[in-house]
Formats: structure tokens, C-alpha cells, sequence
């Protein structure tokens, strides 16, 4: 693409922008032409027109120029140009456009065309000019006396020849061809189209390419030949072509697309006829003939050239190993033995020479795990290409590879390549999550990661745990096959501000990546917000005889209507797996402010709604509760919808609500919203309408003998069948159209127009139905070939006005099996004693609940009578469905995955894989893994706990850890349970000796475990330093591990030495590998071993200490004094990091903390935001000088304020400014570590 377009020509003629120029050819002096636009220099230089103009540079193309003597220049060289090398442009000044053939010819508008033959099934029309618009021309082709012929069209770039394709071929006749150019009728042509024949025969190649066989001993001769038709198309590969006769004295001669095979006759041998062997070829039909006598040459095989282009692929992957999916070719040009260009298959195949055995066509490759072989072409069997694979065997490093072509002829041809290791991922970058994280969320982290070659990986395949560790996130299989990252859940408990949490990733080449959460306050519902297209606002008035009209509110379980939104303002699904628990105690309560008109509350069993008895509680929360909103005598009254937390205490500490009397007012609501309610009298009713169904249902309900089955003609549905329902409203409505919930049981009856749907509730001789009780549902096809069907329902209802009213709606059905388009588990968290935690279910029951009364006896979303459960597989089809069965279901077994399953003494667990059927038997401390498969592939898994065992990732176990954890002498386990990473059985002591010693101050959460662990394993990078440390097999491996600066080692002394003397200390450390078992447990022991080295320690004691040495010696024996003491906190002097406690006479709080400062001369304090405090240290007087009066007070203040303002976050930095008894300034750094409980 060539964006430059301002050159010295162009440059001259923007100077000269001024300058009159008279015309030259069809474009003025001063042109520019970018691609195919050109414009005149003063609409080019026009700020109007930057936009068109900048499109056109980025539209890309080669720039050229016209100087005002009229002569083309190239815009980067500025060299001039012939004008034949510009090509058709559009053409724009301030005039208009124009458009400009080809070499700056002017251009003709189209008035006329010719009409010619130019191939058996194709038309040319030819225009005396150029077309402007060719979308706006048409061609109406046609036999003489028949019918219109569909053609595709194509034209050529200058818009003067237009190319008229059929399909297959004109039969032979006269043909018309009408055009219209816009609005403008061209003359009609006729043109006759004769029956395809061959004009012409060629006898290609000069010489006959001879073969003979190793193992017969017989000959081949080749030679290649072309057929034209009338038109001069080549046909060599048509059925015509097979018309031609071929024939030769020395034996038979056989010929298919293209490709003359001689076969000598017996006891003839092709290299003796000197004279040459003569070929002839006629067509019987058309007498057409040609003659060649080819010569016989001495030259082996049948090619004389071959040249490797290079290694293609239609997705521009480059060769991997392991790969055996992708095929990759070699390209090539090839010349047979008569010099012309050849891709012949068998010419190939007897012209290279092969390296394989048996006869398999492999070329020579320099490495086993790639195989190049001639193979015919997919698309053409006649065309040779050369294939190129890997095997499955992987590699460790990228490896060259070399691909060899040769012919018998001695040719010879390579590929330079590499064959890259097999991809893995090489960099992971975690990325922001697009939205809010608030405390104990887990959302979506997106991420980047590619392989060492640059591509994008996203399968869940793609990220053993041997090729990435993640710290802090979930790794989960989406149904699609790929990687979903989730941040584990973190509690805030600060109550004020967020909390910053590292999640981290880092590969096996050493690729880190974190990325810090701020973890929001705890999530609280903040607004309510009402749905009025849920919710109508206009009801009719109650009947005399007290029937009212009457509509539901909830949170979406049946009619909706209610949506609470976060403090974030992010709607809340309330009855959502993960957040039935949090928000169980939320309640809406509505009130009416005229209950003469309008009633909000409770309503008794029959008058509508989802429930069991068809009741409404009254109040709107979590599972199956909703509001009745029901009318009275006419008017209007105002709705207040208040939410209240149930479990809101005073200021003693108790509970205010009471779940007996229901005292919501003592209550403060949270948010109220109001919504006015109209209710009208009969006579402002003017008609009746029916709601549409837009959605097709599938046709689920199985006929017996063409009736459908009896539970069809129940008042309800329950189970699946239910959940495939149409239930069309019917309202009445005002002069204004507005809908109106109609009271009492209007609905006299309704029917199908058609055998293929089941009106099952609200049907004729049903009995009265409400407003809303019209359900039907689709019958399967008793015709196998019948795909859908479509009907309309008719209902009957008694006015307002007593006259009986029609109203019709239009139902499809489809015949389509549900298809899954995802799947997850549902789990009703609002129920007690049902937890879930990403994919782990927790089971804990509570009362009179059992694990039977939780889990039920399904993992399908109904059971055999069709009542549904608490814990089941969900997937969504195409219909929006979650009941659709499950082609499979299946459990780990506990010998094979022992981590999965869990069953004590008798206990037992049992799944039917085709219903999800479930028998059990267990107690607490089970454990089993489910899984889920839909009939296309999606599978969900899940592991189901039954009370507290342990299953690492349940919040259950994770307390247990950390539990553990405190009381002492924990586990690698413990540590693992707790999501915590990097404890190993070698530094397991390490870590138990550094939570031990914090513990002292009391129980430790499991944030301050966590950086009580960092201060013992180090950071991700400093510990991959050091497990490549310790793999180290050679002394030259050891020696750079060493000197890895992310090792953090004090290399002061070591750097002194020369390089011998380094390969001694290598050794030493070498030599102390060897015997231990695991290698070395941390930095701080690699960093004793190289000082105890007897070259370092020899050297050490030579250099006298320099004064910052002195003045750090001096520090360090001071801070040991005070017992690594420092600020409210303690140093660990190994990993350079200060604890920050709240607990004893170290707490910040504490009197007397501040005064170790002068213990330890630290004349400044300064924080990671460059915040500084001064410090002044007491000193007495000396003679006239005055006593220094110390700022302990004042420091003390300023910290504590520093870390009220920014929190104590761990891995802050703080520096501390020393003075040395020498006078010589040292800074000491510190990461701080939140110690606070």
C-alpha cells in the first residue's frame, strides 16, 4: 500500500498550485491518481475534501502525478512514465466526476454494443463507449422464440466489454440479447451460437520423455497435447476432447487431459528410433488432425527442471510438529522434457526421484518428523502437488528443515524451513475485567495467550497445569471447549474502601503476569426498579358480586416485573444459583395508597398466579413468592413497591423484623418505587385483544390413536411438557388501544383450527378460565415427513358489555428437537442448606431437611411425575428452554478419580445415564462428580458435597484450611485447600515457622497467610529463578543460574572474581546440590552456600567494608537489638519485607513504638507516592547548643494517617533514610506486608 503521496513532482505542483494549465489527454495538468481515483490539484489541496481524499490514500494503490508540461511521473521516484501505465480512474473536480479510461483516454459514453460468440457457453457484448453505471445496466437474454436464459454478468476494469455467462453450454441457435444502460434501451443483437466442436488439435511437446521400470524393465513414453474449440477455448479436459483419436506405429498411444502415454509394442525398445517417434491425433466428427514427430532423447526420466518455491498454506500456519491436522505444500515450477511448464501428475511422478520405499512418492526431508510426498491434487486428479505433513512426535526446540527435490536428470531443488516446536503457551497476559468485582464475586478475567510462535491459543486444552499456574483464579472448561478464568472470591471487610487482590499467571518459559483486582465493598441491593410492560397499569373493577382483576409481581419466576439493582447499578438476578443466598433476606412489600381501589398483597387460592394452590404470599423475594395487585371499585391509587433487608438489627445488636406479626414497617426500606394504577368501569371497555405468539413451540406433546394423551386434558401441565406452553393474554382495551386486565374468569373457551395443538386449559366445555388461562401446547406429527404446522386459535369471552367476543391469535410449531446452545446447573441457593461455589455444590441440611429433600431424585430439571428439583442439569435450547432431557449422564468413578469421588464404609451413589435418574445412599464427608452431555456435545460438570469435606475450592474447605492453618504444624494440604500456592515439602518448615511467629498476635485471615507464605517462597519470578537453579546438571548451567538477576542474589564479592575463580564457586554449589534431595529451599540458602564458598569467603575477608557497608553492618546489628522491630511491624532481613501488625506492644497504636527510630538513626521516612516524614532524633545539650526535642509524636501521627488515607497494602514500598555513626546516608527498602487482623 503507498500512503506517500507527496513527492518532489507532487510537491512542485502544490507550489505552483496557482498556476493555469491547459488541458492534455482527458485528465488536466496537475492530476493526482491514487489507485483508481484521481483528482485535479485544487480539489486535492481543498480542506472540504480531506476526508474524500485521505480515504482514497488509505484505500492504498500507486500514486502517480501530472506535471503541467502533461507528463506522467511515478510519485516515489519521480521518474516519468508512459501514460499507457495509468489505469481507468474516477475522475473528480470541482466540476463533478468523470470517469477516464485507461492510459488518460477520454472517455465515450456507452450509445451502442456488439453482440459476439466468445466461448460455447458464454456471450461478449462490446459498447462503442464507456459504461458510468454498470450496476444500472441489464441484459435480457433469450433463444429466438423461448424464453429468458439466466446469465451471470462480469465486466472488464475500463467498463466497456461485458462477459455473459450461462452455467452449461448455448444450445446451437439464434439468440437475442436486449440491453438497457440506466433508463436508456441499446439496440437488441442477434447472435447465433453454433455446436461446441474441435478446431483445433496441438501436439505440445517436441521430444518423447522415455521411462522404464526398474523392476519390469518396460517403457513409457510421454508427450503432452492441447484442444481448442470454434471459440479458440481450451477443452483438453472436456468430454470432446475424448472425441480425438490418437494414434503412433511404434505401439499404442493413450491420451486423457492433456497427457500422451506410448506404450511400445513387444520387443520394441522407444531409444533406438533415432529418427524420432511421429504421434498422430484426428477428430472423426469434425476431420480436424495434427501430426508431430517427437524425438527420442537419452535424458532419464520426464522432467527436465524442478524449482521449490516455497511452503504454503491456506491459513498462513507456519509447520509445527505434533500437528497432523494441518497440510502445508511445496510449491514449485516444473518443465518437462520438451521445455513446457508441466504439472501433470504422472509426468511428476516419472520425473523426480523419490527417496521412500514402496513406492509412496516421498521426497527427501531432513528431519523424521515431516514427511513431502507427490500426491494428485483434491481438486484435480490430473495435477501433481507436493504435500507436506508432520507426524504426532514432538519437539523440544525448533529445528531447521530442508526439503529436497531432484529429477533423473539431475535437477535439483530445496526449501530452507524451520520446523517449529509443537505450540504451547509461551506468554499469558491477563487483562481487566469489564466490570465491577465487588466482594465474594467471581467474574470473568479476560486474558491473551499465545504460543511461541505468535498464535492465539483458547482451548482449556491449551493450559496444563505443567504449562501454566494460576494464583488466585479458577480455571474452568466453557461449553465450547475453552479457557474461562474467574478471580477466586475475596471477602472485603474493610467496609469503607476496596481492597486491591493479585491474581497472577506465569507460564513455563517464565512469562509472569498479574493483574491487581480492586475488590469492591460487599454488594447490598441499592434500587428497585419496576416493569411495566410486566405490570399493566390499567385493570377493570371488580364484579358486584366481588371478583376482581387480578395480575402478579416477582423477581422472574413467573410473571416479573421486579428487578433489584446493586450500590454498582447492575441488575440482580436474585434467584440466581450464585445469588439466592446473598440476597434471601430481601423482601418487597407493596402497598396501596386508596385500598378502595386498588389492593396489594396476598390472594387467596384460585385467583391466579404460579403457585402450588394458585395463592400470592404477598411479598416478592428470592424463590417463589410474588404480589397480587387486584382491583376494586373505579379510580386510581398509587402503588408503593418498598424493599426491606429482614435482617436489619437495632442498635442493640437484635433482629427488628419478626417473622410472626411481619412488622415491615418497623423496618427502613432500602428503595420504594411507586407506580399509579388505573381501574376502569365496564363501559370503558371498547373491545378485546389477544397477545401474539411470535414464537414457534416445539412439538413435544405425544398423540395416542390421534387424541392426545390424558394428561393433556388436566387443568395443568407439570414437568417438561408444561415448560413448552404458548399462553396468549387476552385483554380488553380502551378508545386508545391501552390493555386492560380483565377480571374474574372471562375466557369461555378456546380451540385449534387445527389437529396439530391442544388447547389444554381454557378450552370449550372447559369451564370458565381467567384472563391469562389459556395455554396450549404442540402435538407431535403423525406424518414422520411433517416438519411444522401453524394454526389458529380462536377464543371466546364474555364482555363487559355481556355480548360474547372473538379474539384469534396464529400458533407455529416445529418439529426440530430442542438443541442445546449452552448448558450450566441450576441450584436453587435460596433454599437452606444448599451453597454453591463455582461448580462445587454443598449439601448441608438443616431441620427436618435431609439430602434426599435437597437433591431430590433427578440431576434432569423433572422428575418421572414431573415435579421439579433444587440441583439440576439446565440446558438452554432453541426454544429458551431448560427442560429438554440430556443425551447422557455419568459420575467419576472413586477408584479411577479418587480426587472426585468420596464414598464412606457402605455409602453409595448411583446415576441412570439416560434419565438422570438418581439412588443414593451418604453421609457427611461424601463427595461425588456429575456430569451432564447434551445430544450435541455441550457437557457441564459438577461436584456435589455432601456437609464439610474435603474439596478444595469449597468455601467450607477453605475455612477448614485456614483453620487448620492457625492452630499450627499445617500441611502442604492445608496450604493447597486454601488456594494458597508455592508451599512445597521443602520449605513447608519455613512457612509453618513464619505463620507460627505472626500467629503470636493472633488468629491470621487468610490474606495475611497469604503474605506470610510470600515472604518465605518470594515472588512467582524469584521462585522460577530458583527451580532453574536448582535443575542445574553442569557447571556452566549453575554459574548463570547464579548470575540470574531474578534470583535477587548479593553477587557484590562473586562479581570480583574472575571467570575461573566463578566456575570454582559454580562447583562448590554444584558439589551441595548433589546431595540434597530437593535442591535448595529458598534464595537465603543458595545465598549462605555462595558466601560459605571458600573463594568467595577468601576474597570477602581482603576487601575492607566501605563506609555504606559499615553504616549497613552497623544498621542491621542495631535493628537485631530491638528485635527486628520497625514501625509497628517486623523485618524479615531475608526478603527484605515489613510486616505491619496490630496486635501488642508493637501495634501502631502503641506508645513507645516510634522511639526504636533513634535505636536505629532513621533520619526519614518515605512511601512508595514519594510521601516523605522527617524524623528528628532527641539529643541533649552541648555547651550553647540546645537539646534536641525528638518529632517522635508528630512522625507517629503522619503514619498513621499515611495508612489511613492509602490502606497498608502489601507490597507497597517504604524506604528508610539511615545515618551511619561514620556520617555516610544509607537507604534501607522494604515491600510492606498487611499483618492486621
Amino acid at each position: 500500500m503507498n500512503k506517500k503521496i507527496t513527492s518532489t513532482a507532487l510537491a512542485a505542483l502544490m507550489i505552483a498550485g496557482s498556476t493555469s494549465f491547459s488541458a492534455f489527454a482527458a485528465m488536466d495538468s496537475g492530476t493526482v491518481v491514487i489507485g483508481t481515483k484521481a483528482f485535479d490539484l485544487a480539489y486535492a489541496n481543498d480542506p472540504a475534501n480531506a476526508t474524500e481524499i485521505s480515504a482514497a490514500i488509505n484505500a492504498g494503490g500507486t500514486v502517480y502525478v501530472k506535471d503541467f508540461n502533461g507528463n506522467w511521473l511515478d510519485n516515489i521516484t519521480g521518474a516519468s512514465i508512459n501514460a499507457s501505465v495509468i489505469p481507468a480512474v474516477t475522475y473528480t473536480n470541482s466540476k463533478g466526476t468523470t470517469q477516464i479510461g485507461a492510459g488518460d483516454a477520454s472517455t465515450v459514453a456507452a450509445t451502442s454494443e456488439v453482440t459476439t460468440a466468445m466461448a460455447a457457453n458464454a456471450l461478449k457484448v462490446t459498447f462503442n463507449g464507456t459504461v458510468a453505471d454498470t450496476s444500472k445496466v441489464t441484459f435480457d437474454v433469450k433463444a429466438v422464440g423461448g424464453t429468458a436464459i439466466t446469465t451471470v454478468v462480469s465486466w472488464n476494469t475500463a467498463k466497456t466489454e461485458a462477459t455473459l455467462t450461462k452455467t452449461s453450454s448455448f444450445t446451437a441457435g439464434d439468440y437475442t440479447v436486449a440491453v438497457t444502460n440506466n433508463t436508456v434501451v441499446l439496440p437488441t443483437q442477434t447472435v447465433t451460437m453454433s455446436q461446441q466442436k474441435i478446431a483445433k488439435i496441438q501436439i505440445l511437446s517436441t521430444k518423447l520423455g522415455v521411462t522404464t521400470n526398474a523392476k519390469t524393465s518396460l517403457q513409457k513414453g510421454y508427450a503432452t497435447y492441447a484442444i481448442l474449440d470454434q471459440y479458440g477455448v481450451d477443452i483438453t479436459n472436456g468430454a470432446l476432447a475424448n472425441n480425438v483419436n490418437f494414434q503412433t506405429g511404434v505401439g499404442t498411444a493413450d491420451a486423457k487431459k492433456g497427457l500422451i502415454t506410448i506404450t511400445p509394442a513387444s520387443g520394441l525398445n522407444l531409444m533406438t528410433f533415432n529418427s524420432g517417434v511421429t504421434i498422430t491425433a484426428n477428430d472423426t466428427n469434425t476431420g480436424t488432425s495434427a501430426t508431430a514427430t517427437l524425438a527420442v532423447t537419452s535424458q532419464l526420466g520426464t522432467l527436465t527442471n524442478i524449482t521449490l518455491t516455497g511452503l504454503t498454506n491456506v491459513d498462513n500456519k507456519v509447520l509445527t510438529a505434533g500437528d497432523t491436522t494441518d497440510v502445508f505444500y511445496a510449491a514449485f515450477t516444473a518443465t518437462d522434457i520438451s521445455g513446457n511448464p508441466t504439472t501433470n501428475y504422472t509426468l511428476m511422478k516419472q520425473g523426480l526421484i523419490f527417496s521412500g520405499v514402496n513406492d509412496d512418492n516421498s521426497l527427501t526431508t531432513s528431519s523424521p518428523n515431516v514427511t513431502a510426498k507427490l500426491v494428485q491434487d483434491p481438486n484435480d486428479s490430473n495435477k501433481g502437488v507436493i504435500e507436506v505433513r508432520t507426524n504426532a512426535d514432538p519437539l523440544t526446540v525448533d529445528m531447521p528443515l530442508v526439503i529436497t527435490a531432484m529429477t533423473w536428470t539431475g535437477s535439483t531443488s530445496q526449501i530452507n524451513t524451520t520446523l517449529h516446536k509443537q505450540a504451547e503457551v509461551y506468554t499469558f497476559t491477563l487483562l481487566a475485567p469489564a466490570d465491577s468485582i465487588a466482594s465474594g464475586e467471581s467474574k470473568e478475567i479476560p486474558f491473551i495467550a499465545l504460543d511461541q510462535n505468535g498464535g492465539k491459543l483458547t482451548k482449556f486444552s491449551d493450559f496444563t497445569t505443567d504449562l501454566v499456574t494460576f494464583n488466585g483464579l479458577i480455571a474452568s472448561r466453557n461449553n465450547d471447549g475453552t479457557l474461562s478464568l474467574k478471580n477466586i472470591p475475596v471477602l472485603n471487610t474493610n467496609g469503607t474502601a476496596s481492597i486491591p487482590e493479585v491474581v497472577s499467571a506465569m507460564t513455563k518459559s517464565g512469562k509472569y503476569s498479574n493483574l491487581t483486582l480492586n475488590i469492591q465493598k460487599p454488594t447490598v441491593a441499592d434500587t428497585l426498579s419496576l416493569d411495566t410492560t410486566k405490570l399493566n397499569t390499567t385493570m377493570q373493577a371488580a364484579s358486584t358480586t366481588g371478583k376482581s382483576a387480578t395480575q402478579f409481581a416477582d423477581f422472574g419466576w413467573d410473571n416479573g416485573g421486579l428487578t433489584l439493582k446493586d450500590q454498582y447499578d447492575r441488575a440482580i438476578d436474585i434467584n440466581a444459583s450464585e445469588n439466592a443466598s446473598t440476597y434471601k433476606n430481601y423482601k418487597v412489600v407493596a402497598k396501596s395508597s386508596n385500598p378502595t381501589v386498588i389492593t396489594a398483597g396476598s390472594a387467596p387460592a384460585l385467583s391466579g398466579g404460579k403457585l402450588t394452590d394458585g395463592s400470592a404470599t404477598g411479598v416478592a423475594g428470592v424463590g417463589e413468592d410474588e404480589i397480587a395487585i387486584q382491583s376494586l371499585a373505579a379510580g386510581s391509587s398509587t402503588v408503593s413497591f418498598s424493599v426491606y433487608d429482614i435482617s436489619q438489627k437495632n442498635s442493640a445488636g437484635a433482629l427488628i423484623f419478626n417473622a410472626a406479626t411481619k412488622n415491615y414497617s418497623d423496618l427502613t426500606a432500602i428503595d420504594t418505587k411507586t407506580q399509579t394504577f388505573t381501574v376502569l368501569d365496564d363501559k370503558d371497555i371498547k373491545d378485546y385483544k389477544i397477545d401474539a405468539v411470535t414464537t414457534p413451540m416445539y412439538a413435544i406433546n405425544t398423540l395416542t390413536n390421534g387424541v392426545a394423551d390424558s394428561v393433556i386434558k388436566a387443568s395443568k401441565l407439570g414437568g417438561q411438557i408444561d415448560d413448552y406452553k404458548a399462553n396468549p393474554k387476552v385483554y380488553g382495551t380502551t378508545t386508545t388501544g391501552s390493555k386492560v386486565v380483565l377480571r374474574g374468569t372471562p375466557i369461555t373457551g378456546a380451540s385449534s383450527s387445527s389437529s396439530d395443538f391442544t388447547v389444554y386449559a381454557g378450552a370449550a366445555g372447559g369451564g370458565n378460565v381467567a384472563y391469562d388461562g389459556v395455554k396450549i401446547i404442540a402435538n407431535k406429527f403423525v406424518d414422520p415427513a411433517k416438519t411444522g404446522s401453524s394454526a389458529t386459535i380462536s377464543v371466546s369471552l364474555l364482555g363487559a358489555d355481556g355480548i360474547n367476543h372473538t379474539v384469534t391469535t396464529a400458533v407455529t410449531s416445529l418439529k426440530a428437537d430442542p438443541v442445546a446452545t449452552s448448558i450450566d446447573a441450576n441450584v436453587d441457593t435460596y433454599v437452606p442448606g444448599i451453597t454453591r461455589l463455582d461448580d462445587v455444590v454443598t449439601l448441608t441440611p438443616t431441620g427436618t431437611d435431609t439430602y434426599a429433600s435437597l437433591l431430590g431424585k433427578t440431576l434432569s430439571k423433572y422428575d418421572a411425575l414431573g415435579n421439579k428439583g433444587h440441583v439440576y442439569f439446565a440446558p438452554v435450547d432453541q426454544y429458551g428452554e431448560t427442560a429438554f432431557p440430556l443425551s447422557q449422564f455419568s459420575s467419576l468413578n472413586v477408584v479411577d478419580s479418587p480426587n472426585g469421588v468420596k464414598l464412606q464404609g457402605s455409602d453409595y451413589f448411583k446415576i441412570n445415564s439416560t434419565t438422570g435418574a438418581i439412588d443414593y445412599s451418604v453421609t457427611s464427608g461424601d463427595f461425588v462428580t456429575v456430569s451432564g452431555t447434551t445430544n450435541n456435545g455441550f457437557t457441564k460438570t459438577i461436584k456435589i458435597c455432601f456437609g464439610a469435606t474435603t474439596s478444595t475450592g469449597d468455601a467450607t474447605v477453605i475455612s477448614t484450611a485456614v483453620t487448620a492453618i492457625n492452630a499450627g504444624n499445617a500441611t502442604v494440604a492445608n496450604y493447597a485447600n486454601a488456594g494458597i500456592t508455592g508451599v512445597t515439602s521443602t520449605n513447608l518448615a519455613a512457612v509453618n515457622q513464619a505463620v507460627a511467629t505472626d500467629r503470636l498476635g493472633g488468629l491470621l485471615t487468610i490474606d495475611k497467610i497469604k503474605a506470610d507464605v510470600l515472604t518465605v517462597v518470594g515472588s512467582p519470578t524469584m521462585t522460577t529463578a530458583l527451580a532453574t537453579l536448582n535443575d542445574a546438571t553442569t557447571v556452566a548451567t549453575l554459574r548463570t543460574a547464579i548470575e540470574n538477576t531474578d534470583l535477587t542474589l548479593d553477587l557484590t564479592v562473586y562479581n570480583q572474581l574472575n571467570s575461573l575463580n566463578k566456575n570454582v564457586v559454580a562447583t562448590d554449589l554444584l558439589d551441595q546440590l548433589s546431595r540434597l534431595n530437593k535442591g535448595f529451599a529458598s534464595k537465603a540458602a543458595v545465598q549462605s552456600a555462595l558466601d560459605a564458598s571458600p573463594v568467595v569467603a577468601a576474597l570477602a575477608a581482603t576487601i575492607p567494608a566501605t563506609p555504606a557497608q559499615v553504616a549497613n553492618n552497623q544498621y542491621n546489628t542495631n535493628l537485631a537489638s530491638i528485635g527486628n522491630t520497625l514501625l509497628a511491624g517486623k523485618v524479615n532481613t531475608v526478603n527484605k519485607t515489613l510486616t505491619i501488625s496490630d496486635t501488642g506492644a508493637s501495634a501502631i497504636t502503641s506508645s513507645g513504638v516510634f522511639a526504636d527510630l533513634k535505636t536505629l538513626n532513621v533520619t526519614g521516612i518515605t512511601f512508595a507516592d514519594g510521601t516523605l516524614i522527617p524524623i528528628v532524633n532527641a539529643a541533649p545539650a552541648v555547651g550553647t547548643t540546645p537539646a534536641v526535642v525528638d518529632n517522635y509524636a508528630t512522625v507517629k501521627a503522619a503514619v498513621i494517617k499515611y495508612f489511613s488515607d492509602n490502606g497498608i497494602k502489601t507490597g507497597t514500598k517504604i524506604d528508610l533514610t539511615v545515618k551511619g555513626t561514620n556520617g555516610t546516608v544509607i537507604t534501607e527498602t522494604y515491600s510492606l506486608v498487611n499483618g492486621i487482623n
